[in-house]
């Protein structure tokens, strides 16, 4: 169902709408447990009582809430866990003594956080205000001012964002070490044949000791540069 922007009054009834004509469905549904990771959220507000009833309303939709009162306290209350240990950072726009974007954007250059997905959220709708959030890094702008179901749907929606990247992220580890124990030198290559990763074997049959040695090599030069004779190639 779609429904405008402005017309966000709307949403709690359509979802009614929706749950009652697919309530078969739903029966069918209620009896399926889903057992899935919890999605850590570091909720970012100077106002006690904005954190206090954003707090409430996140864990009554089982995620598990910390908070911070500043950007300060909130990359202290980042770097004090693994990089990977959040999954989502909401954080209010205007604050005293830094805005929140900034937030956004230290998040964004640090290379550890790349899976740390972060929303802005504001009292006031500006253009500016979105444009230097977006561009900060920031996935969604929120609004104070819409209902509760929505500001709900929105999370949702970078929660199964944040589940599928920790997936992905699993799964490359899981090839990778696959990758670290064959026996066989492997190699890839990028389209423009620089080579973008080697495992053990393939550095110890070429004499190297570290991966970074070949990362971004060409391929054709570094390797396949004679046939098997020992001619080089064109």
């Amino acid at each position: 169902a779609l429904t405008l922007l402005p017309q966000h009054d709307e949403v709690a009834s359509t979802m009614e709408g929706l749950v009652h004509e697919n309530s078969e469905v739903t029966a069918i549904m209620a009896g399926v447990v889903v057992a899935e990771d919890p999605v850590r959220v570091l909720f970012v507000d100077d106002s006690k009582s904005s954190r206090k009833y954003y707090t409430r309303l996140l864990e009554q939709h089982n995620y598990m809430v910390d908070v911070a009162e500043s950007v300060a306290n909130a990359w202290s209350v980042l770097s004090e866990h693994p990089p990977a240990y959040y999954d989502l950072v909401i954080t209010d726009y205007f604050m005293p003594e830094e805005n929140g974007h900034l937030l956004c954007r230290r998040i964004r250059k640090n290379p550890e956080m790349h899976n740390l997905l972060s929303a802005v959220m504001t009292g006031t709708y500006f253009d500016d205000v979105i444009d230097v959030s977006l561009r900060a890094g920031a996935i969604e702008c929120m609004f104070k001012e819409e209902s509760d179901q929505l500001f709900i749907a929105r999370v949702h929606s970078m929660a199964r964002m944040a589940r599928n990247q920790r997936s992905i992220q699993t799964e490359r580890q899981r090839l990778a070490d696959i990758l670290s124990s064959l026996g066989e030198g492997v190699f890839g290559v990028d389209t423009a044949g620089l080579i973008n990763f080697m495992n053990p074997a393939a550095l110890k049959i070429l004499g190297y000791d570290h991966e970074e040695q070949m990362t971004g090599q060409d391929a054709h030069q570094k390797i396949h540069y004679i046939d098997s004779d020992g001619k080089t190639f064109a």
